[in-house]
């Protein structure tokens, strides 16, 4: 029988449901619950008979043999394929299905081969029906399917197994009492329909209803990007459910659900659009699923940082003692940790933390060698039973106890946890199943299945449901949206193969079978909306579908926003936008707003009031303010800033791996500079520039020394970085002597690394600095100038920058070193003739002020006076407004818990 529409089919269905002695047979378990809960939702009887309805694959089981030998499932067939190509006697038979250049490929290849192994029956049946097709297919291909056919057979043969695949209908099959009235709906999309009339006699008691698309016209909606088409189909849905639509009556397809399920899953959010994929996803991308997975990548990368950050940083892991693991990865940060190794000697992390003289590292050390012992067990178990035990070992090192049970019916990842559990069990009767003792890399392959699983929760949430192109075949809705219809990704295709160049298929038109599929979604739905989009989300181009170009059916769209969300922001805009209606989503978050984030906030510290004493928290209970020039240029910068690193004490912790500790080289080369020029003031006293080929002796042995050490040190990074270190910045510091020569001849350096600190009673402050080199240069007449110099590895700035310093200070770190050491009883010396800053990447000074301009010195150091007052004034209100700017914003570290951040555009 021949349906030509909408109506037809839902009534011929229904017709169907209602013979008591009708079985009717749908393309698919989906369609199957389409149309139960269709039929009883609609008719007037409300009820079904669960015997009335049947799926193809459950009907076409009854016609196949049965006996006495256990199916294959993808587990033996990977077993097989790896156990062969594990062989070097089979292995070298083969030409097509090795690469015996890179012997590492066997695990990918063994993917390949037990992909095919279904499929050896098919190329038999080419051999013998379509010989133009077969004799398209290498040499190569043809002969290594061949000899795979052979080992298979003997392979199934020697353990009573048998391929589902290769079993062909058969009348002579049926059960007893199986026969009564059947009626098979849609066989043109039933998968093996064509296999099944081949049988040399189909009962009389079976009859077909087909969709014919030949009466209806289609039309296919082209938009610019798939954005477009993703939001102008949430568009419609949404008026849809309006008017009052329901759920059932809707249905969407994605001919790539991938790609497209991250951005739907978006966009109906925003639109408050229920959507329900019933598509599931893998295992992996669950936290117990990702469990395994982290065990086999830690182990493959050896233990590499990056590898142990990625898995012991998970927050999704109910962790046991996440503490010890962040400590373990802050210090592998710290010590320039690269990768373990099988031998303790070699093991970067086991040589750095025993090297290490902080004295937790001793347990972090003991930490990792469990977890190192404990992930190697995993990883080396060669059988199931040893596999599950050894992650029993490390779960309960690892996580909470009881975190995730392992039976299901409990929380989603105890579910997914147990279902886990379940296969890897499975896995265990597979390899009993193909009689081997042991299995090379046996998580590496557990892991390489889950990925190929999908988890489909039980509970699944109401909603219009969201299918792949195909699994929705079959059923009928009032409206059915196919997004994504690209020639690409709808193609359907017969007879494909592994490792088989694509042209081979895509120009055998007997093999295609996009057309058809195409016919039956064209009829199957009072509505049906097919769209495509130039632009994929992956930024690459897509065809049209060549039926629609044949039929001259395409119709560019132009999409328009009108939603309620962009006409919102058009009014903020003030772009004459229409009042508009919200939606229930809209009013939802409105209505939670006025409750929440629109009402003053109780503590809000980007705002100008105080809500506890913050001078006493600030002074810590000692009376007086300690200050710093960071402090300083921090709380001018933006009070918020200083009052959250501060006062707060709050600290951006990063866990990035880095090849190259700035601040580490930062102290290293101060350290080099700082031993230099003591040996210079041993050696001569003076700095004198006639000197300077004996002085670049001393530099150069300082920086040797340095380095050397260094280079030994638990953190010191790989031997390539701190090569590379010494050679860059060891040329760099050697400017240093003819900038000196220039600037400092005949002067002495009188201290490095001076820590001083002064109270200044009057404004309650203790001013506190770490000076890198206090200069002086004695005169005939008895006086003497006094010079300070602070060291930057990368300096940005310029004198130019103080020239208007009465509007404030670059920094304030210059003026502060050069009042601490006027007002220091320590020091005995009188005012800063110069202040400069020595920059190490430029090889010059930047002077700051130099001799003879005392009034641009003294007027920097009334500003930072002014500063200091105007800072403990602020603090004893309890002023830490935020000052937001985009010089002061762009790179903080506190942008997000500062309620008044500048918006960087």
């Amino acid at each position: 029988m021949i349906l030509y529409s909408y109506g037809d089919i839902r009534a011929m269905v229904h017709r169907s449901l209602d013979d008591a002695s009708m079985v009717s047979v749908f393309p698919t378990e989906t369609a199957v619950r389409f149309w139960t809960n269709d039929y009883v939702r609609t008719s007037e009887k409300g009820i079904l008979r669960h015997d009335s309805t049947m799926a193809w694959d459950t009907f076409r089981s009854h016609f196949l043999p049965t006996g006495d030998a256990a199916p294959v499932n993808g587990f033996i067939r990977h077993l097989f394929a790896l156990h062969l190509l594990g062989d070097p006697d089979t292995a070298a038979s083969l030409q097509w299905f090795r690469h015996p250049t890179f012997p590492e490929s066997v695990g990918n290849l063994a993917s390949t081969v037990a992909s095919l192994l279904p499929k050896l029956q098919e190329i038999e049946r080419m051999r013998l029906v379509k010989g133009e097709s077969y004799d398209r297919l290498p040499l190569a291909y043809r002969n290594d399917a061949a000899r795979l056919q052979v080992a298979y057979g003997d392979f199934l043969a020697k353990r009573n197994l048998f391929e589902p695949r290769y079993l062909l209908p058969s009348v002579g099959n049926l059960p007893s009492g199986f026969e009564r009235n059947y009626r098979i709906f849609f066989p043109e999309v039933c998968d093996g329909w064509e296999e099944f009339t081949l049988m040399s006699h189909v009962p009389a008691w079976i009859e077909t209803c087909s969709a014919d698309a030949s009466k209806t016209e289609s039309s296919l909606q082209v938009y610019e990007n798939e954005l477009m088409e993703l939001r102008a189909c949430m568009r419609r849905i949404g008026e849809l459910l309006d008017t009052g639509q329901d759920f059932a009556d809707i249905v969407v397809t994605v001919g790539n659900l991938e790609r497209w399920r991250p951005y739907l899953e978006h966009e109906a959010l925003l639109c408050d659009i229920p959507l329900a994929i019933v598509e599931g996803l893998s295992p992996l991308q669950y936290p117990p699923g990702r469990f395994f997975q982290s065990i086999q990548e830690v182990h493959a990368q050896s233990f590499s940082l990056d590898a142990m950050k990625s898995f012991l940083l998970d927050p999704r892991m109910p962790w046991k003692d996440a503490k010890v693991q962040r400590d373990l990865i802050l210090r592998g940060l710290e010590l320039s940790v690269v990768q373990g190794n099988p031998n303790p000697r070699k093991d970067d992390w086991q040589v750095k933390l025993a090297r290490s003289l902080v004295k937790t590292d001793a347990q972090l050390l003991i930490w990792y060698k469990a977890f190192k012992v404990r992930i190697s067990s995993v990883v080396a178990a060669k059988d199931a039973e040893s596999l599950m035990q050894a992650v029993y070992v490390l779960q309960e090192f690892l996580l909470e106890t009881g975190s995730w049970s392992e039976t299901e019916g409990g929380d989603l990842h105890s579910s997914v946890y147990a279902y886990c559990l379940h296969q890897l069990s499975e896995l265990g009767k597979a390899v009993r199943s193909c009689g081997f003792t042991t299995t090379q890399a046996l998580v590496s392959l557990f892991v390489q299945f889950l990925g190929k699983q999908q988890y489909i929760p039980r509970d699944r949430p109401p909603g219009i449901p969201v299918f792949s192109y195909t699994v929705s075949a079959g059923l009928c809705p009032r409206y059915h949206f196919l997004l994504g219809c690209t020639q690409e990704d709808i193609g359907q295709h017969t007879d494909q193969l592994p490792l088989v160049p694509e042209p081979i298929w895509r120009d055998d038109a007997a093999n295609d079978r996009t057309g058809l599929f195409l016919d039956h979604y064209r009829v199957m739905a009072r509505q049906v909306h097919i769209s495509m989009a130039q632009a994929t989300f992956g930024n690459s181009s897509a065809l049209a579908p060549s039926w629609f170009v044949d039929h001259d059916a395409i119709e560019m769209q132009r999409y328009v926003p009108a939603d309620a969300r962009t006409r919102e922001q058009a009014a903020w805009a003030a772009a004459g936008a229409t009042p508009f209606k919200a939606n229930a989503m809209q009013s939802r978050w409105f209505d939670q707003a006025c409750r929440t984030a629109f009402l003053p906030p109780r503590f809000d510290m980007a705002d100008n009031k105080a809500v506890f004493s913050v001078w006493d928290r600030s002074c810590k209970g000692e009376g007086h303010l300690s200050l710093s020039a960071t402090a300083l240029d921090m709380f001018f910068a933006c009070p918020m800033k200083w009052a959250s690193s501060y006062l707060l004490h709050l600290g951006k912790g990063t866990f990035d791996t880095v090849s190259l500790d700035h601040a580490a080289v930062g102290i290293l080369l101060h350290e080099i500079l700082a031993r230099f020029f003591q040996r210079v003031r041993e050696e001569s006293g003076v700095f004198r520039k006639e000197l300077v080929d004996r002085y670049e002796v001393l530099l150069s042995a300082s920086i040797d020394e340095v380095f050397t050490r260094f280079a030994h040190s638990p953190q010191a990074p790989v031997h390539t970085t701190v090569q590379y270190i010494a050679e860059r910045y060891g040329t760099e510091l050697k400017a240093i002597l003819n900038a000196e020569g220039d600037m400092f001849d005949g002067f002495a350096s009188w201290g490095f690394e001076i820590s001083l600190e002064h109270l200044y009673a009057q404004s309650d402050c203790l001013l506190n600095g770490r000076i890198d080199r206090i200069l002086v240069q004695d005169h005939a007449d008895g006086t003497q100038t006094v010079a300070v110099v602070d060291y930057k590895k990368t300096y940005r700035g310029s004198r130019k920058a103080y020239d208007n310093y009465a509007q404030g200070l670059p920094s304030h770190q210059l003026p502060l070193y050069a009042k601490l050491i006027r007002d220091s009883d320590s020091t005995e010396l009188g005012q800063v003739g110069t202040a400069a800053f020595y920059s190490i990447e430029k090889g010059k000074y930047i002077p700051i002020w130099e001799e003879s301009q005392e009034e641009r010195r003294d007027g920097m150091i009334a500003i930072l006076e002014e500063h200091m007052l105007h800072m403990v004034d602020a603090l004893r209100q309890g002023r830490l407004g935020a000052t937001p700017s985009k010089q002061a914003c762009a790179n903080c570290d506190y942008r997000q818990i500062c309620r008044r951040r500048y918006a960087l555009v």
